[in-house]
């Protein structure tokens, strides 16, 4: 018989992890959305084709729709979701284009405008009106087990906690207020939203990293480390965010630079990365700007002194281009690998979401990193995880006469020990060649797209850019648990 807490992330009787999913599915949606459109589920690392073939059946005429791939608002001469028109400078409002923005997908298991299910169901919420969902306000980052992606939503605002229903800010599970109850964050207006905080939960450790600046507008601040006996993510042990907190042993790092700009001009938010070791990664963006700071706050007391950071800070420019200080949907994001090993923390190199500036980090040791920059101006795209230990970028130009390009990294091979070089498969690299390797922290992967990693075809309709989705469930078909 099944435990109750196994049926929600707790407990084992051995064996394959019950939550642990199969290996990496991206949605792919194309056409016009008026006479004729596609879906279809391919594995990502392979393009190996899966879902349902109900999902991809085509409309017969421009004003009758049919079967599971019926969307109403995608209805009579295309609406908002016509896709023979390309994504460029659009911003988050003009929905008919942002739909291929690289902020559309990051790694929790739904995309910013949708969900897909295993079989290849889309639902989006309608693009008529504003997004009553707000998916990425304050939610945190995670780092989670081998296999697995976030099955709960927490957010961090000023000194709340809080957990609130999966894929929506709205409908309030519970909260704590953290400056009241277990500490006095440094500088935190206790009484007003000025301060917000930033934050990372890793489920290896169950440990949650959360950041506060010394004051609203300097780069400095806390990390407080909230080392518990309980997994946020296990709502059959820990159904609340008080239990966790209760259960947690408590300590603060102070820091020095880690943002760069004061926290108001980043919208006081920082994308937060918590290794494996204690080691905090914040990413800085900031209009074109896009930087990636390291603290070790492995220590279990009060650090009140800020510590020379283990890594020097690197900063990378981009071309005409935005983070949060535009709105936190413009807020850079993470993505990590099926096997939890690596992150991605990324966000575009062009405007709204074309093009990729992206460091590639160990989550084990976050001192082992790689930049890579992807100087696409058009398209959009997705960045995905791959296979066991890879990503790719899929770019959306014209499918009309060649498949969807791509650039693939492989990171099977990589060691996550800093002192040596950064060993990795290049994306234009075959069976006949050998791996190559770049500076650790320093070097920068090589970028080139190609459509030949990712045999995917383009659609019927002569002119389509396509979209990508990530699928909210990927089914396995054997036991990847090793």
């Amino acid at each position: 018989m099944t435990s109750l807490s196994t049926l929600f992330g707790g407990g084992s009787s051995g064996g394959a992890d019950p939550l642990q999913e199969g290996l990496p599915v991206v949605a792919l949606y194309g056409g016009d959305f008026n006479q004729n459109w596609d879906v279809r589920l391919h594995k990502v690392h392979s393009g190996e084709l899966v879902g349902s073939p109900w999902a991809a059946i085509t409309n017969s005429t421009a004003s009758y729709a049919h079967g599971q791939s019926h969307i109403q608002m995608f209805g009579y001469n295309g609406d908002h979701g016509n896709l023979s028109n390309q994504f460029s400078s659009q911003g988050y409002t003009n929905y008919q284009h942002f739909t291929q923005s690289l902020y559309q997908n990051d790694h929790y298991p739904y995309a910013l405008f949708g969900s897909c299910s295993s079989e290849g169901r889309l639902g989006m919420h309608s693009f008529h009106t504003s997004d009553y969902y707000e998916k990425v306000y304050r939610r945190i980052n995670v780092i989670s087990k081998k296999g697995r992606r976030p099955r709960r939503q927490f957010n961090i605002a000023n000194g709340v906690f809080t957990e609130t229903n999966f894929n929506s800010n709205y409908g309030l599970k519970s909260s704590v207020d953290l400056s009241s109850t277990y500490f006095t964050p440094q500088g935190l207006p206790t009484s007003s939203s000025q301060n917000y905080g930033s934050a990372c939960y890793n489920q290896n450790t169950k440990t949650l990293a959360v950041y506060y600046s010394s004051s609203n507008s300097t780069n400095t601040g806390r990390v407080y480390m909230f080392r518990s006996t309980l997994d946020l993510m296990d709502e059959a042990t820990c159904p609340t965010t008080k239990d966790f907190c209760d259960a947690a042993t408590i300590n603060y790092i102070t820091t020095g630079n880690v943002s760069n700009w004061g926290f108001n001009s980043l919208n006081y938010n920082l994308n937060m990365m918590l290794g494996d070791n204690d080691h905090v990664i914040f990413n800085a963006r900031n209009s074109s700007s896009n930087r990636l700071f390291i603290e070790d706050c492995s220590s279990t007391s009060n650090v009140t002194t800020a510590a020379a950071q283990p890594e020097s800070e690197r900063s990378e420019g981009n071309t005409t281009s935005y983070g949060p200080e535009q709105g936190l949907m413009y807020r850079a994001r993470m993505q990590m690998s099926w096997d939890g090993e690596w992150v991605m923390m990324y966000s575009p190199y062009y405007y709204y979401g074309s093009g990729l500036s992206a460091y590639v980090i160990s989550v084990k040791n976050p001192r082992k990193m790689s930049y890579v920059n992807i100087t696409q101006t058009s398209g959009g795209g997705a960045l995905l995880p791959s296979g066991r230990s890879g990503f790719k970028y899929l770019n959306g130009l014209n499918t009309d006469s060649q498949p969807v390009q791509s650039w693939s990294l492989d990171l099977s091979s990589t060691g996550h020990d800093h002192t040596t070089n950064f060993v990795y498969a290049p994306p234009n690299y075959t069976a006949t060649n050998d791996m190559t390797s770049v500076a650790n922290w320093t070097g920068t992967l090589q970028n080139s797209l190609g459509n030949y990693a990712f045999q995917y075809p383009g659609y019927w309709y002569s002119t389509s850019y396509p979209r990508f989705m990530t699928v909210n469930h990927w089914k396995v078909e054997g036991n990847y648990q090793v």
